[in-house]
C-alpha cells in the first residue's frame, strides 16, 4: 500500500513513518527537506511505501509536484491542535491538484508546547476517518492497531481451483505379443 504523508511542518509525519519502520522515537528529528521515502513491512498488509512530504512552505512547489504525480493509494493528513487550519488548507490544495484518494486524518500530540488535548476546530463538513497517536510513547504495534482498522481491506487474491489428479495408469510394456496389428516383414 502506498501512502502520501501530508501536513504542516512539525506535525509528526516523519516520526510516524519511522515508527512504522520499527525505529524508536527520536527527539532530535530534523524537519524534512523536500521529500523522504520510507518503507515498512506490515505482516497483514505487505509493504507500506510512504512519501513523506515536507510541511515547510519553502518546499511547497516540490510538495505540490508530488501530490500531482505520485501514484498512491491513500493520503494521511497530519495535524496537531495548533495546526488544524493549515492541515485543512493542505487538504484543499491536495483536492485542487487532483488528489482524490481516500484520506485519514492523523492527530499527533505536540511536544507539549500546547495542550495535549483532543483537536478542536474541525468543520462539520469535513468527514474523514481519524486517529490520534502520541509517537513519543507508542510502539509500531500500537500505531498499527489504530491505523489498520481505518484502511480499506487489501484485495483478496482469488483462489485457483485445484485440478483433480488423474490416476496414473502404469505403462504396458511392449512385447512382440502386444503387436497384433502388424506383422514383421
Amino acid at each position: 500500500m502506498r501512502f502520501l504523508l501530508l501536513g504542516p511542518c512539525g506535525s509528526g509525519k516523519t516520526c510516524f513513518a519511522t515508527c512504522l519502520s520499527g525505529e524508536p522515537f527520536d527527539t532530535a528529528m530534523l524537519p524534512t527537506i523536500g521529500v523522504e521515502f520510507h518503507k515498512a513491512h506490515i505482516p497483514s498488509f505487505g509493504e507500506f511505501r510512504m512519501w513523506d512530504l515536507s510541511g515547510d512552505p519553502r518546499f511547497r512547489t516540490i510538495t505540490n509536484s508530488y501530490i500531482h504525480t505520485t501514484t498512491h493509494d491513500m493520503l494521511l493528513l497530519f495535524t496537531r491542535d495548533d495546526t488544524v487550519d493549515e492541515a485543512l488548507r493542505l487538504l484543499g490544495t491536495y483536492r485542487t491538484l487532483g488528489g482524490q484518494r481516500a484520506a485519514i486524518l492523523v492527530f499527533t500530540k505536540a511536544p507539549c508546547r500546547t495542550k495535549c488535548t483532543n483537536p478542536k476546530g474541525i468543520p462539520n463538513d469535513i468527514s474523514l476517518p481519524s486517529m490520534s497517536v502520541d509517537l513519543r510513547r507508542e510502539t509500531k504495534e500500537t500505531v498499527l492497531a489504530k491505523l489498520l482498522p481505518l484502511l480499506p481491506k487489501p484485495p483478496q487474491v482469488p483462489q485457483v481451483p485445484q485440478v483433480p489428479q488423474v490416476p496414473q495408469v502404469p505403462p504396458v510394456p511392449l512385447t512382440e505379443s502386444t503387436w497384433t496389428c502388424c506383422t514383421p516383414i
